[in-house]
Formats: structure tokens, sequence, C-alpha cells
């Protein structure tokens, strides 16, 4: 039985690394040019600490939005993003620029991404030059209270692991220094001198320049994406797309990130080359600890390399869980929808996708209700009409998408000056949306436009004629809202009318937004065999 999220305190005991709340990303919001467009609407999830969740969803549903502006290349309109329970959205200056080594993304398309006019190395070196790295962070043991000074600057007490870059531990008479694992320097690279009067002052300096250490740690990252060190003075144009990607991968690993963005990195690549990015990934993650957001389309990429899913659709996370568990026993319509897509190896199973109907909705005008709710599978039907067969309910759809196209399509002053005439425009022809709507009912292929509408008025039920009769006129007189609020006051239903809760699908947390998780409805799975039979992605 699902049930609805109320709160999350199990993912709360997990070790997260990332949290958002109630995240929204709309453009042109307070403008003059009318409503927004939402790209991200109001969007809730977290990310564990080390582990790699993937964003999936149809081009334009906001997903590489949603990446930038977790790193914070687009400026949040609404909402929060905790970094380790720290509110990044409202960070800036040198806040956010001390905060962003913690945090970076890796381009879809590694020819756009990369200066041609610069050479491997200084593409990886650059986000060093930007930070001054390294910032060496000093924690001093065996002092209370100890003054850092020279090239470095005192660790917060709080911080720990890579935050920590080099530990003196004071005794009487000497000076124990350790470095962390990952840089590319060690304790002979350091000049430690320590001051232990009224107060202990320990000066740390750096003996081989910046600009050496810097060009060390390119080359030993170039190494570690599977590239060599004498590529470090080569230009971009002279590798393949797979080892261009790797430079991308090196720049993003420079600062040494907690957490990177990954656009649909082997998108843009050869099959034979995506399994060698995608190992690479998986090797990085498991020796520097990162954790990922894996953006992509390909589903079977998502499966191989994400712990938990998150489904996208219009600005929404429709269902979010464990990847296993969503690829196995999906639980929203739209989930449902996209793994129906995924073509069946064995030809000796007969099953078809779920084709949706029409295209997503204008982010700057979504549905009312569930943002799924115009293309929906599943979608609830009014009890009144349950005589209709799935033809009709098509239909229906079809001619709610229509009118819902047409009401936003705008009007030139020409044509406006044409209707108060009284004369044709490319809004005259009412007849015809309902004969393209409803032409499986047209018996008169050759009549005319009004001879047709007259043939489909004739076939439909009474209880169905009535309301189209009311949204052709309304059609008739350009009252394109008065006619989609009868289209919806008579075929309308839970799905138009409110945004779905997210519900609990199974035990493992995964959660989903569909009204058919109530208890008062049918299920999805039940709904989509009644309606598509034996459908692909079972």
């Amino acid at each position: 039985m699902t049930q609805v999220v109320e709160s999350d305190e199990s993912a709360r005991e997990e070790d997260v690394l990332v949290e958002v709340n109630g995240l929204k990303k709309y453009y042109d919001a307070g403008s003059l040019t009318g409503t927004p467009v939402k790209a991200v609407d109001g969007v809730d999830f977290d990310i564990r600490r080390g582990e790699t969740l993937g964003l999936v969803g149809e081009s334009g549903c906001g997903k590489t939005t949603l990446g930038r502006t977790l790193v914070h290349l687009e400026a949040a309109t609404e909402g929060e993003v905790l970094f380790d329970g720290r509110d990044v959205t409202s960070l800036s200056g040198s806040e956010l620029k001390r905060w962003r080594r913690n945090a970076q993304i890796v381009f879809q398309d590694p020819e756009s991404s990369l200066n041609d006019r610069m050479t491997v190395g200084e593409i990886v070196r650059e986000p060093l030059d930007v930070h001054d790295w390294p910032t060496l962070t000093v924690r001093v043991a065996g002092a209370s209270d100890a003054t850092v000074t020279g090239d470095a600057e005192a660790a917060d007490p709080t911080e720990s692991g890579r935050d920590v870059d080099v530990t003196v531990t004071v005794s009487d008479d000497d000076a124990d220094v350790a470095v962390r694992d990952s840089l590319p320097i060690g304790p002979e690279d350091l000049a430690v001198d320590v001051d232990s009067g009224s107060t202990t002052t320990v000066d740390v300096e750096l003996i081989p320049s910046k600009s050496q250490v810097r060009r060390a740690h390119v080359r030993e990252l170039l190494e570690r994406v599977g590239m060599q060190r004498e590529h470090y003075f080569r230009y971009p144009h002279q590798f393949s797309g797979g080892q261009r990607q790797r430079v991308g991968i090196a720049r993003a690993l420079a600062l040494e990130p907690e957490f990177v963005v990954l656009d649909e990195p082997v998108s843009a690549l050869d099959v034979s080359v995506q399994a060698k990015i995608l190992n690479l990934l998986e090797d990085l993650q498991d020796e520097f600890g990162l954790t990922y957001l894996f953006i992509a389309h390909d589903l079977a990429v998502v499966r191989h390399i994400c712990d938990r899913v998150a489904v996208m659709y219009l600005g929404n996370v429709m269902e979010l869980g464990a990847a296993d568990a969503l690829f196995d026993e999906p639980a929203n319509p739209y989930t449902h929808s996209l793994l129906s897509a995924i073509p069946e190896p064995d030809p000796t199973i007969e099953s078809d996708p779920i084709t949706l109907r029409g295209t997503p909705p204008s982010p700057r005008d979504p549905p009312t209700g569930c943002p799924f709710s115009t293309r929906c599978p599943a979608k609830i039907r009014p009890d009144e009409f349950d005589h209709l067969d799935d033809e009709t309910w098509a239909a229906i759809d079809d001619l709610h998408r229509i009118v819902r196209e047409r009401g936003r399509a705008e009007r030139s002053l020409r044509e406006r000056a044409r209707e108060v005439l009284g004369m044709e425009t490319r809004f005259s022809d009412v007849e015809d949306i309902v004969v393209e709507a409803f032409g499986r009912l047209d018996r008169t292929p050759d009549a005319t436009a009004e001879r047709s509408f007259e043939a489909v008025m004739d076939a439909l039920p009474r209880d169905v004629r009535g309301p189209l009769v009311d949204v052709t006129d309304h059609l008739r007189e350009n009252r394109e809202e008065d006619a989609l609020e009868r289209l919806l006051d008579a075929f309308g239903s839970e799905c138009d009318a409110t945004s779905p809760a997210y519900y609990d699908v199974d035990e493992g947390g995964r959660v989903s937004m569909c009204h058919r998780h109530d208890p008062a409805y049918d299920e999805v799975g039940p709904v989509l065999e009644e309606r598509y039979g034996d459908y692909a992605g079972r």
C-alpha cells in the first residue's frame, strides 16, 4: 500500500552531501515579456555522499538546468541547495568562489567545452590559477592556541579529510609534518618553523613554486584519466572525442571537488568509447571519494552506473528511487512510458512501447494539475464516462491539446482586425479542429469540413456531443480559455485539478508523484495492462 510522504527522517540519517528543497529556476521571472519559463519547478531530493544519482527525462525537461543550478552556474529563483548542511544558493563573492572548489561539472560536448587555443595543460591548469591553488590549510596538533603564517592558513577546527592539507604535530623539541596523500607534494617540499613562545606560531613555506606544483598536479591528473604526461603541451583538436572528454574530466577534478555534475558525459561519444569513460568515472569515484549527479538519456547507461535514479518531466521529479527497483518495477506512468521505449533484444518477445501522444506542454504554460496529465497513458477518467472506449478518450485528449496550443498562439494585428471584420483567419477552422481530433469517426472523407464535422458529431454519444458543441461555440468566438474550462469541466479529473503528492511506493524509500497511488484509485500497472495489453517494459 502506498502512502503520502510527509517526512524523510531515514534519508536525513544517511550521510547526505547535497540536499535540495523546493528548488525552482524560472527564466524571465518578473519581466515584462509575460509568464516565466518554469525550467525547474520545485524539486526535492538528496544525494548521499559517495553515491551516483541518475537524472533522466526527455529533452527540455530541465535536467541540465537543474544540474547547472546545483553548482551555481545558474542562480536559483527559489528554494535551497544544502551542501554539507550549508545553503549555497545565497553565497556570493569570495565565499562562492571558495565553495566552487567543492562542486564541479563535466559538460556534454567536449568539442565545444574545451578552448582550442589552449593546450591541454593550460585547460586543466586554468582552475588552479583562478583559485590560486594550492592554498594550504594547516592543522596544528599539540598546541592549544597556534597561529599559522607563510604560504598556508589555519584549517577550520571542524574540518577534516581533504579540507586539511598539512598536519603539524608540535612536541617539546621537534615538529612532525604530514601531508595529505592526494597532494603532489611531500613533507620535504615544505619548510616548517615552529616558534613556541607565549603563543605557538607555525610558519609554513612552500619550497617549490606554485607553478611547479600546479604543473606536477596537472600531469598526475592526466595520467589518472588515462592520458600521458607528454600530452600536456598538445591541443584539443589533436585528440579523439573520448580523449577530449578525459581532458574535461581532469579539469573538473583539478580542484579536488567532492561533488561533480556529469551532464551527459558520454552521449557525444562513440559506443566503443562510452564504456571506457564510464569505467574511468567509476574508478575515479572510488579513488577520490566523489559524489555524482549523472544526467543522461541512455537508460541502459544509467542503470549500469547509478545507485539511484530520478525521473524528470516538465521541471518536476516524477519518481525517485533505487535504480534496480525503478527499472524492474516502475511506479510512475511516465517511468513506465520511458522504459517501454527501450528496445527488446529478444526477437521472440512481442510487445509494443507506450506511445505518448503529442508533445510536452510549454514550461511557460504547464498544466494546472499533474504536470504529466496532458499525455498520461494512465490518466484518471471520470466515472460517468466509463462507457467511452480508449480511442474516444484519445480524441478528447487530442482536442484538449489542440485547444491549449491554439490559446497560446499569438494573433497578429492583421488577424485581430480580420476577426473584428468577420473575415476568415487561420483561427477560423473550428470544424477542422474537431474533425482532426475525432477523424476516425468521419465516414465522409471527401465531404466539406462542415459535412465532416456534422458526421463526427452525429457519431458521438450524446453526453459527449453536448460539451463539444459548447467547446466549438467558444472557439468560434475566439474564447479559448472558456473552451478549455468547458473541456475540463466535462471530462477532467483529479489529474487535471490538483498536483499530486509524493507517495512511498516501496520499502526502500522510493517515491512517485501520481494520483493513482492514492488508495481511492486503481494502481498504475493494472490500468496500463488494461489499456495497452502486453506493452514493452513490463
